[in-house]
């Protein structure tokens, strides 16, 4: 499934905005430019110097990181690297910075709005929104979407039955071998790319946990169980854990709870008891 583009930017520009790293980097930007006074504007005072720049840098900010993130969220089919779509949404920006500035500099100056003066400010903006990506990209992306490091789980030695109801704990899982990757790790921030430990539903987002972080992806949960492919099972309607990162299934009071290799306890349904339990029987006895 295609992941709904308007709501994936949507969803993306809200995690950029309440992202403190982007904030601190944005009135960095905006603080230099009124210290340094470039391009005539020392000549303001501190304060209207201060509001140009805030005009200037808050409008080129909010352009080139919509088009961006739109991008991001459209071009994943047809540009895989994440950086070269933020850039392509970036450049796309800049004619509308380029106006921007064209009017700002009216209302601040009085200078003389025209196309020729247009064209020159959105081919000037070009380096400029290539900046503003690269800080986006740098300060913004670890906390996007939020990663918590999960360490590779240790094959754990291979316990004795002792619940015949329940089953038996589970012996060093043998990984199923794939011939490809999961399509899931596309989706994946680059720095979270690394073998799924389990997922989870959160409100319409499915909380994916890998080797190294956790992250949240707009998509269905089924599609996200279909992506992962062959290497886990599903064990609720709301939880999947994958083969490796299983450990033990127990009883508590009339609920099943399946424990993992980082010591999370994931509720197991009855529907996909059987499935489970076999499977831990199974690596069980191969131990």
């Amino acid at each position: 499934m295609k992941r709904p583009v308007l709501q994936s930017a949507l969803r993306d520009l809200h995690l950029f905005a309440s992202n403190w790293r982007y904030g601190v980097t944005f009135l960095v930007v905006v603080l230099l430019f009124t210290l340094i006074g470039p391009f005539g504007t020392d000549a303001f005072a501190p304060l209207a110097r201060f509001g140009f720049w805030l005009a200037i840098q808050g409008s080129a900010w909010f352009f080139a990181t919509t088009l961006a993130v739109f991008a991001n969220a459209a071009l994943p089919t047809f540009i895989r690297p994440e950086f070269l779509r933020l850039a392509i949404g970036s450049i796309l920006a800049c004619p509308l910075i380029g106006a921007s500035i064209v009017v700002v500099r009216l209302g601040a100056t009085g200078a003389p709005a025209s196309f020729s003066g247009w064209v020159q400010e959105s081919i000037g903006a070009v380096p400029l929104s290539l900046l503003f990506c690269l800080l986006a990209y740098v300060a913004a992306t670890p906390e996007v979407r939020p990663a918590q490091a999960v360490p590779e789980p240790t094959p754990a030695p291979a316990p004795v039955p002792t619940d015949a109801d329940v089953g038996a704990s589970a012996a060093a899982p043998l990984p199923r071998s794939t011939d490809a990757p999961p399509r899931l790790l596309a989706r994946l921030k680059p720095a979270n790319r690394a073998p799924v430990l389990r997922m989870s539903v959160e409100d319409h987002y499915t909380r994916v946990v890998t080797a190294r972080g956790s992250e949240l992806v707009l998509m269905r949960f089924g599609d996200a169980v279909a992506e992962a492919g062959e290497t886990g099972l599903q064990v609720h309607r709301s939880h999947w854990v994958a083969f490796a990162h299983m450990r033990t299934l127990t009883r508590e009071a009339s609920r099943l709870t399946l424990e993992t290799a980082d010591g999370t306890r994931v509720p197991v349904s009855r529907p996909y008891a059987p499935a489970l339990r076999d499977h831990l029987r199974e690596n069980a006895n191969k131990a």
